[in-house]
């Protein structure tokens, strides 16, 4: 028997090769059409509404900082430049039990303390009852926000146009009209500028 060469083995290998390629490439074709990977979509374009309303401020600490340093001298360490809290603006927490319906109703009312400047940037609002607010600093209404709107955002999350600011000394008054008694959270998210010390000391 003659011996075979490597042409001869070649010629069986090649039609071997070829059927396990097709076979290969009709596996991984049928498994794409089975198993398509889906496109992945924004929630906020899923539900169809935004994922928040207005445009976070970026200069609300530079007013307060101005503001300090007209009115008070500070600047530099001895000023602090913090988060806002429930008590900046005479609360404990930013829970509200509303005592009617349809009728605007006192949420927080207090003085701004001496050399403390606040600036409130925007709200929170997860609730169903609450449906507005409004923000009065000094003598005039500086701010207001559609609570029942925000609640129906993805984050709910509202950010307002301008930092609704009040200085030091200024009374500070925000009111909220309620559908019906309830009680809710309305956070307010903002920034204080205030001599150090006062809170926070060294």
């Amino acid at each position: 028997m003659a011996k075979k060469s490597w042409e001869d083995y070649l010629m069986y290998l090649i039609p071997i090769v070829g059927v396990g390629a097709v076979l290969y490439y009709l596996m991984t074709k049928e498994q794409a059409i089975v198993s398509p990977v889906a496109p992945v979509t924004p929630i906020s374009q899923a539900v169809g509404v935004p994922s928040y309303t207005g445009i976070p401020s970026t200069d609300a600490t530079s007013q307060l900082l101005a503001l300090a340093e007209q009115q008070c001298g500070l600047s530099g360490d001895s000023v602090v430049v913090r988060s806002l809290r429930p008590q900046d603006l005479g609360l404990t927490s930013f829970s509200h039990t509303s005592t009617g319906a349809n009728v605007w109703d006192n949420f927080a009312s207090t003085t701004v303390a001496d050399c403390t400047f606040i600036a409130i940037i925007g709200i929170s609002y997860a609730g169903s009852n609450f449906s507005q607010m409004r923000v009065n600093a000094g003598a005039s209404y500086v701010g207001y926000a559609p609570l029942a709107f925000v609640s129906g955002l993805v984050s709910q999350v509202h950010f307002f146009a301008q930092p609704l600011t009040a200085e030091q000394n200024q009374p500070i008054i925000i009111d909220i009209i309620a559908k019906a008694v309830a009680t809710e959270n309305v956070n307010l998210m903002g920034t204080v500028v205030e001599k150090r010390g006062m809170l926070i000391s060294p």
